[in-house]
């Protein structure tokens, strides 16, 4: 019991000594639950707010605009797709080091391919956007959408959004495009199954 008790007590000191500590009133036992949740809310968006403003922040800054479980974690989609998505947000081209684009002009860098891809355009966002890739990635929802216009503008980014990412990763990979992949997505993929609800 006092080995139980002992052990308690250091965690507690650990705790304590925490920065999320040093924000909460004392005595802290008197907090409940609902309280304590608010003062740890609070301190996670100051924390990422305070991040964000650092000088290397740059792919923080192209996420949510919160400290929360990104939707591309969790919401139904394939497998590629989801690992195409996580690469892009993570500033990850596939294959190891850049090989030349297919222009010719350039190595395949993602500020390079953004603009060789015309992303901008086929996503339409405005070029003021540094990532347009990001910046829809930003928006997508996280429940399903009953609205006929939001169902709308998923069924074309997503498809747009799948083209884009599967040019990026032949491109990197060294391969022809397949014009079958690049013209006929199944309009039945589980992420768009998933925003146009039937029922």
């Amino acid at each position: 019991m006092l080995g139980f008790i002992n052990k308690r007590m250091l965690q507690w000191r650990k705790l304590h000594n925490t920065a999320l500590a040093k924000t909460l009133p004392e005595p802290f036992d008197r907090l409940n639950a609902s309280e304590f949740r608010q003062y740890c809310r609070t301190f996670l968006q100051q924390n990422f707010i305070f991040t964000l403003q650092q000088r290397y922040s740059k792919l923080l800054s192209c996420c949510r605009p919160s400290p929360s479980l990104d939707p591309i974690l969790w919401i139904p989609m394939q497998p590629i797709e989801r690992s195409r998505l996580i690469r892009w947000s993570l500033g990850w081209l596939p294959g190891g080091s850049p090989r030349p684009c297919l222009c010719g002009l350039h190595k395949l860098t993602k500020q390079h391919v953004i603009s060789c891809l015309h992303m901008h355009f086929s996503l339409h966002i405005p070029l003021e956007m540094e990532d347009p890739i990001s910046c829809v990635l930003n928006r997508i929802p996280t429940r399903p959408s009953r609205l006929l216009h939001t169902q709308t503008y998923w069924t074309l980014h997503w498809v747009a959004l799948y083209r884009l990412l599967y040019k990026v990763d032949m491109i990197q990979h060294g391969t022809n495009y397949d014009p079958t992949a690049l013209t006929t997505l199944s309009l039945d993929s589980a992420f768009l199954s998933w925003i146009t609800p039937t029922t």
